[in-house]
């Protein structure tokens, strides 16, 4: 995955008060637009001019540090050893995880690939699938865990963990643990991003993508936000060239000033069709819940899953099939399309 890997400092606090974040992007963007589109310039020259744009010269004090680059890899011994030691250290991952869609889950094969145990605990059962942190607490205890995943809001599930509970994690995990929590439809949430809470907690890691609300999910640009000690170790691992012009390109025109405005709209209007459609769905009579989403799709647990979806398939409609998942033996995934398009899928799930 490409992305940025953002560096915060301690003074962090100000990022959701005195500074404004969104004011930095627009500003980074207009200034990025003139520089990247200039005729006549390198792709080498292109990229160390973006880097620049990142640097200590950006009047933003409370960030530290922007690094560009390409995370996914496998690191040298050494650095493997400052992270994960190989046949020695384990890996919590509580379901749901957004990459099991993608052929398997990638932390999983992480995992494996650096020589970690896995310990997975489940969230607790639909429709909420809230997180039991207890039970990952207990997974701590005695064991040499070095990172526990979280997904908050899930996939498929749709819906954000509580507050309370991931709290209570960090407390416990606090000089021992890294906890990642993955933002990828944060967007769509009425909760505030983790990101807020930072400069409480050097050893959370927040996890941004572009992919979901604002549509760049070919491009493959992430972010990595962390205390600069965990950017610092990240930084290690990152290969040269590792964002293309073209996904560069598209960021910048994805952040944009004008371009900004119009991404908050389509996601307004997408959380309107999504309550509107998760408020039709749940009087119907084959559908027995619907779980309370943060994200651009929709959850349901239905009486008769082959029956639900051969309906929505004659009609022109793929629904995602969860009930491979023996936690979601009943489960769909519904993803939140234009108004004439929901309705005509409510139409064809009505139709006998």
């Amino acid at each position: 995955v490409a992305g940025l890997l953002v560096s915060l400092s301690s003074v962090l606090p100000a990022v959701a008060g005195e500074q404004d974040p969104k004011l930095f992007v627009t500003h980074l963007a207009s200034t990025a637009m003139e520089t990247m589109t200039a005729k006549g310039v390198s792709d080498q020259d292109r990229a160390a001019k973006f880097r620049t744009l990142f640097s200590d010269d950006v009047d933003i004090p409370e960030i530290a540090k922007f690094v560009l680059g390409r995370y996914w890899r496998v690191a040298t011994q050494d650095q493997r050893q400052e992270f994960i030691r190989s046949f020695e250290d384990i890996v919590v991952l509580t379901w749901s995880t957004r990459f099991k869609d993608y052929g398997g889950d990638l932390r999983h094969s992480v995992t494996r690939i650096q020589g970690a145990d896995l310990i997975e605990v489940p969230l607790r059962p639909a429709p909420h699938f809230d997180l039991d942190a207890q039970a990952v607490i207990t997974a701590l205890q005695g064991a040499p865990v070095k990172l526990v995943f979280l997904c908050s809001p899930g996939n498929p599930t749709g819906t954000t963990l509580a507050p309370a509970a991931i709290e209570a994690v960090l407390h416990a995990t606090r000089e021992r643990t890294l906890v990642v929590i993955d933002e990828a439809y944060v967007e769509f949430s009425q909760q505030s991003s983790w990101i807020e809470r930072l400069h409480e907690f050097p050893h959370l890691v927040v996890l941004r993508t572009l992919s979901k609300a604002y549509s760049l999910a070919g491009a493959r640009v992430g972010s990595v936000i962390a205390d600069p000690s965990i950017i610092a170790l990240l930084s290690k691992l990152l290969p040269p060239y590792s964002m293309s012009t073209g996904t560069i390109e598209a960021t910048l025109r994805a952040l944009a000033p004008a371009a900004l405005p119009i991404a908050t709209a389509r996601i307004e209007r997408l959380i309107g069709e999504r309550n509107r459609l998760a408020v039709r769905l749940r009087t119907h009579p084959a559908v027995l819940a619907v779980s309370p989403s943060s994200s651009n799709f929709l959850f349901v647990t239905v009486t008769d899953p082959v029956a639900f979806l051969t309906r929505a398939n004659a009609a022109g409609f793929l629904l995602r099939d969860c009930t491979r998942d023996p936690r979601t033996p009943l489960g769909i995934r519904i993803s939140v399309s234009a108004p004439d398009i929901n309705d005509r899928l409510l139409e064809a799930l009505s139709t006998p």
